[in-house]
């Protein structure tokens, strides 16, 4: 079955929230929240970031610098 959902969505971050073990938690302006395994400094809060479905149910981030990240949404 497939997702009916769409393919990806932009967004403003709001914030960067640390969490344990250096992972980062982002809070988009739409009030999503997704997980990201660790900010190394490429995504700041204001960036308008892009947030598209990959394979095997995965989710990639985009930052304004290019960088794609592995992100999963929590919230």
């Amino acid at each position: 079955m497939a997702f009916a959902g769409p393919t990806s969505i932009k967004a403003r971050v709001e914030a960067i929230n640390s969490g344990p073990n250096g992972q980062a938690y982002i809070v988009l302006d739409s009030g999503q929240t997704w997980l990201i395994g660790e900010n190394d400094g490429w995504i700041s809060k204001g960036d308008e970031v892009t947030i598209k479905r990959a394979a095997l149910g995965a989710f990639l981030l985009t930052a304004p610098s290019n960088h794609s990240y592995h992100v999963r949404r929590v919230h």
